[in-house]
């Protein structure tokens, strides 16, 4: 028994172990990607920071830009309006662009014609018939002198090549329009520094945590941390609109393939950009593998002590009162009742020796009660109990009289509940009364898990006494033959046997009357009798003879006769 619940114990255990390890590792493992999510949220957070800074410090740059160069416009239009006119031509435009460090001086009549500039390919040009230049039309046909353009984003009219266009209301008599072109690069170069672009590169990162930034319209790769690998590709997509579907996807951190590694991406959309990050997923869970071989050691040495300690308890408070429990059972259910149940530790065990005790009281003086109840309602009922749970059969004294059983064969079925039971079982007939060694018994039984009970009661006495009335209702008074309700229930069984066949003779006698009437009725009294007596003999012993009434006898012969 002991090794039984130490089995039951270690497999309980070993089910709570599994079930704790894997919370745990569950635990671990949760806690690991809400970390890794955590400090993605707080990478992004920190460069979106970083970007509204950036923005901020690009719009006063541009301002900046914008002021400079327009001073230097305006710079022009003094030393231009300053010297004669005859010094104005192609080369006197050379030198100031140098001065000014642009690329080229336009001067633009009232109809929109660059008539004069240091850039010969310009010369000619109408501005007010290209539509690149359609920010300057106003200015051109304005009359308010403090009017002025700057267009940083502009398209040259010939090459398409991307300028910075500023211009101004002239001052000089015979031009409109004062234009000089910029270089992009020198607006570029200003704020290169200031740009997330290039702050993102800047970014100090190890190598297993990477920020980049994404245009949303192109989705080209516009930064990337510069210690890390230079190259954005997701497994499966390959072009930029799903580029930048699967980015837009990710503002919700989750795990992703990139450059051929699983890492964990979350990006967030900010302004005209797409800033991301990922963390390595190897990075996550580096150390996992150790926590948990630490975390399977802790766990299994506490479930052995606490086995080992739950093994102690059990023995020492439980086990051995049961040990003791079960030998006194043991004995008691061979027929012992010099015993007694007992334990050592006031635990509930105390009270199930209590009761225990109680049963075996119950069952030492059961048979007696039985005996005694049966005696004083009536010596033809007995009764039995069989209770397989304690392997013991209860009786009264009486019951192997009623069944009629010799001494060895009521050892061979008393002994144990199931061959009491069967034995039972195999003479009783639901509602019916069963000869049995020639006793007239009925039989009820009841059967429960672990029972077998019942009574028996002997109705030999009204057996017979039935079967006499019954004799006595069938016969004729005067010849002793059978009736006619006899010869009816004899003729009823026949006829539901197999062998339905026979011979049916009927007897009359003839004048009958007229020997009632002279001779008187006792002397035809006599004459009936005769004839009886006559047909008893002249018929055998198993052809039915019968009186039906007055002088009518019928004969039935149970056999077919040969002709």
């Amino acid at each position: 028994m002991e090794k039984i619940i130490l089995r039951k114990i270690i497999l309980n255990f070993t089910f709570i172990f599994m079930a704790t390890f894997l919370v745990s590792v569950t635990v671990m493992f949760s806690i690991k990607n809400s970390l890794a999510k955590d400090d993605l949220s707080q990478m992004i957070s920190q460069v979106e920071g970083t970007y509204d800074q950036s923005e901020e410090k690009l719009k006063s740059n541009e301002e900046v830009f914008k002021s400079y160069y327009l001073n230097r416009v305006y710079a022009i239009d003094y030393i231009l309006s300053n010297n004669p006119k005859e010094n104005l031509n192609i080369e006197s435009l050379e030198k100031i662009s140098q001065l000014m460090d642009i690329e080229a001086i336009y001067l633009i009549d009232n109809n929109g014609i660059i008539v004069l500039s240091d850039d010969e390919s310009s010369i000619g040009l109408d501005l007010l018939n290209s539509k690149s230049a359609h920010k300057f039309w106003k200015l051109i046909k304005s009359n308010n002198s403090n009017d002025y353009v700057i267009d940083l984003d502009a398209i040259s009219i010939i090459g398409n090549e991307e300028k910075i266009y500023i211009g101004i209301k002239s001052t000089l008599e015979d031009y409109s329009v004062i234009q000089i072109a910029v270089d992009r690069e020198a607006l570029k170069s200003i704020g290169e520094k200031d740009s997330i672009q290039y702050i993102i590169k800047s970014i100090p990162t190890i190598y297993e945590r990477t920020i980049f930034i994404v245009n949303e319209e192109t989705g080209s790769l516009e930064g990337i941390t510069v210690n890390n690998e230079q190259d954005l590709v997701f497994d499966g997509i390959d072009n930029n609109k799903d580029f930048i579907k699967k980015l837009h996807d990710l503002t919700k951190a989750s795990l992703a393939k990139i450059n051929g590694k699983y890492r964990y991406v979350k990006t967030r959309i900010v302004g005209d950009y797409i800033i991301g990050g990922y963390i390595d997923a190897d990075f996550v869970y580096n150390g996992l593998a150790l926590e948990i071989i630490y975390l399977t050691l802790g766990i299994l040495i506490v479930f052995l002590v606490m086995i080992l300690i739950f093994k102690f308890i059990m023995k020492k408070y439980i086990l051995t009162d049961i040990f003791s429990i079960g030998k006194n059972i043991k004995s008691l259910i061979t027929g012992n009742y010099n015993i007694e149940f007992d334990v050592m530790q006031e635990t509930e065990l105390k009270e199930v020796a209590r009761m225990l005790n109680y049963l075996k009281d119950s069952y030492k003086y059961k048979s007696e009660r039985m005996t005694r109840i049966m005696s004083t309602i009536s010596s033809h009922i007995a009764i039995f109990e069989c209770l397989y749970l304690i392997n013991r059969n209860f009786f009264s004294d009486n019951i192997q009289e009623i069944l009629g059983l010799d001494d060895e064969s009521w050892e061979e079925i008393s002994k144990e509940p199931k061959k009491f039971q069967n034995y039972i079982e195999s003479i009783e007939k639901s509602g019916s009364v069963v000869n049995v060694n020639n006793k007239f018994l009925s039989i009820v039984s009841f059967k429960k898990e672990g029972e077998f009970y019942g009574m028996i009661l002997d109705k030999t006495y009204e057996e017979e006494a039935r079967n006499r009335i019954e004799k006595i209702s069938e016969t004729d008074g005067l010849t002793k033959l059978l009736n006619r309700r006899g010869l009816e229930n004899r003729l009823k069984d026949i006829f539901k046997s197999n062998n339905s066949n026979g011979v049916l003779i009927i007897f009359d006698l003839d004048n009958f009357k007229s020997v009632n009437d002279i001779l008187g009725h006792p002397i035809g009294d006599e004459v009936l009798k005769i004839f009886s007596r006559c047909l008893t003999n002249s018929f055998r012993e198993n052809d039915i003879i019968s009186r039906i009434g007055g002088d009518e006898f019928v004969v039935f012969i149970n056999d077919e006769l040969s002709s």
